[in-house]
C-alpha cells in the first residue's frame, strides 16, 4: 500500500509491516504507486525519488529525481511509468529505460499520462488532455475528440478487458467502450476456467491436455507421479484468455498413473492420466 510520507505498508493477512527510509532501502517515504512484476519483484513509484525496486533482499533505485504517479507491469514484464521533467512516459525492459517525449512518440506535449493498460503487445495510454494513445512497439495512434467520441479536454483512464474491449473513463463522467477487433459469436472466450481430461487416455506415449482461460494471466501446468514428485513442467508462463492445448510426451517415463495440475490465479484443478505401454 502506497502512502504519502508514511512509506510503504504490507499486510500478509496477519501482520502489518511498515517500510520507511529508516528501516529499509526505500528511496523516500513519499510513495505514490506500487506494482508487482511476474517474478514477484516489488516496484514503487515515488514523489521526487523516481522508481524503487525490491527483490526480497535488495533495494535498487531507478530514474532518480523524478516523480512517478502511475506504474504498471505489462504482460511481457516490461515496467511502464509516467514521469515529470518533460518525460511523458517510460518503459523498462529489464535492462534499459526508454523515455518517451513529444519528439520521439505520438504523445502530445504536456499531455501527462494517467493510465497504462495492455492488450497482448499493445500498450494503451490514457492522457490528461483528452487523448487516448495506442502504441504497438513501433507506431503510435492518438484518439481524441477529432476522431472519436472522447471529450475535448480532461483526463482519460483506460483498462482493457479479456475480450479486447477498451473501457475509458472521462472527466465528464462518461464511460466509453471501444473494440478494434470484436470477437465473433463462434469465437467467444470461455466463461470459466477448466482443465479438460487429456485425450487419448490411456495414452502411449503422447497425449493432449486442453484448458480454458476466461482471463489472461500466469499459468502453471505440471505433471506429477503417484509419489507426488514433479516429472514435467508443461507450462509456467503468461497465457492469453482463450482455449489452449499442450502436448505431453511420456516416452521417457514408465507406465503408470500420473496427475496433471493446472493453476491460474485462484483456480486449481488436477486430472488423472494413465500412461499404458
Amino acid at each position: 500500500i502506497a502512502t504519502d510520507e508514511g512509506g510503504l505498508v504490507k499486510f500478509d493477512n496477519v501482520t502489518w509491516t511498515i517500510y520507511t527510509t529508516a528501516n529499509s532501502g526505500l528511496p523516500t517515504n513519499r510513495v505514490s504507486a506500487v506494482a508487482i512484476d511476474h517474478y514477484n519483484k516489488l516496484w514503487v513509484g515515488t514523489l521526487g525519488k523516481g522508481v524503487g525496486q525490491f527483490d526480497g533482499s535488495t533495494w535498487t533505485q531507478h530514474v532518480t529525481s523524478s516523480s512517478i504517479l502511475v506504474l504498471e507491469v505489462a504482460p511481457n514484464n516490461d515496467i511502464w511509468a509516467d514521469n515529470d521533467n518533460g518525460i511523458l512516459a517510460m518503459r523498462y525492459d529489464g535492462t534499459t529505460w526508454t523515455k518517451f517525449y513529444a519528439s520521439n512518440s505520438g504523445i502530445r506535449e504536456f499531455d501527462d499520462i494517467c493510465s497504462f493498460s495492455f492488450e497482448d503487445n499493445i500498450v494503451w495510454l490514457g492522457g490528461s488532455q483528452g487523448s487516448l494513445y495506442r502504441y504497438d512497439g513501433s507506431n503510435w495512434k492518438r484518439f481524441d475528440y477529432k476522431n472519436s467520441p472522447l471529450p475535448e479536454d480532461g483526463s482519460n483512464k483506460c483498462v482493457v478487458d479479456s475480450s479486447g474491449t477498451k473501457w475509458i473513463t472521462a472527466w465528464t463522467g462518461h464511460l466509453f467502450s471501444y473494440n478494434e477487433n470484436p470477437t465473433s459469436i463462434s469465437e467467444q472466450l470461455p466463461l470459466e476456467y477448466s482443465l479438460l481430461q487429456n485425450y487419448p487416455n490411456p495414452f502411449n506415449p503422447v497425449t493432449t491436455i486442453a484448458f480454458d482461460l476466461p482471463y489472461k494471466g500466469s499459468v502453471s501446468l505440471i505433471v506429477y507421479n503417484t509419489l507426488g514428485e514433479k516429472v514435467r513442467v508443461l507450462a509456467d508462463e503468461f497465457h492469453d484468455a482463450g482455449k489452449h492445448q499442450i502436448s505431453f510426451d511420456g516416452s521417457d517415463l514408465p507406465s503408470g498413473i500420473y496427475f496433471c495440475r493446472l493453476q491460474s490465479g485462484d483456480y486449481v484443478r488436477t486430472i488423472k492420466m494413465v500412461l499404458l505401454r
